[in-house]
């Protein structure tokens, strides 16, 4: 489980934030509250 410096621990973890699971959970949380916002809007529109 652990290399070299603890590497494969590292890449799990930034595999764990970067997936888009995640992301999609971070942008619901960051929107609510803002979705009358045109730049919000704009931004949804192209993702």
């Amino acid at each position: 489980m652990w290399g070299i410096n603890g590497n494969e621990i590292h890449n799990d973890v930034f595999d764990q934030i970067i997936s888009l699971d995640n992301l999609f959970l971070a942008w619901r949380e960051f929107k609510r509250g803002k979705t009358k916002k045109l730049e919000v809007q704009e931004f949804e529109l192209s993702v």
